[in-house]
């Protein structure tokens, strides 16, 4: 075998079994103040008071600053993520793959939405000068009355 075989041992069986984990994202509800913040901190415009506030719509990735968990630092990995964010692969670095998000309807003001994460699958792969593994991860995100409002797919590369 070569160095460049793809059974180079990234994907252990401690890593296969990650495959089908579920992450369950608890509610949270979208205010007024989230959509005023994040439009800011993004560098647009503040979008003026709105009576009712629930006519304000989200910016589209609102939701990516408001599903993260609080944690200590001290818990997170040397890569920055929560230690159920990344399958037990190699030497433990991570990459962004890329993500593709389906919005199917805007969020507003006085949303409340929860969301399930699931890895859909963990592929070796050859690169140039290392083999990694791609980690596909599906996420549904639905509001107050269990109707689907987002749909997600990352892709994480580790090595």
């Amino acid at each position: 075998m070569t160095a460049n075989d793809t059974a180079s041992g990234l994907l252990t069986d401690e890593a296969r079994s990650w495959v089908g984990m579920e992450i369950e994202y608890p509610e949270f509800e979208i205010t007024a103040r989230d959509i005023a913040r994040y439009a800011s901190g993004m560098g647009n415009p503040v979008p003026a008071y709105v009576d009712p506030p629930d006519d304000l719509t989200a910016q589209p990735l609102l939701y990516t600053a408001l599903i993260r968990p609080i944690v200590e630092s001290g818990t997170l990995t040397e890569d920055g993520l929560t230690q159920d964010r990344r399958a037990p692969v190699g030497e433990k670095r991570v990459m962004f793959g890329g993500i593709d998000i389906e919005i199917v309807r805007p969020l507003v003001a006085g949303d409340k939405i929860h969301g399930k994460r699931r890895l859909e699958s963990l592929e070796e792969k050859q690169g140039r000068r290392e083999n990694f593994v791609l980690a596909t991860w599906k996420t549904t995100y639905w509001d107050a009355d269990d109707t689907v409002v987002m749909r997600e797919t990352s892709l994480q590369i580790l090595k």
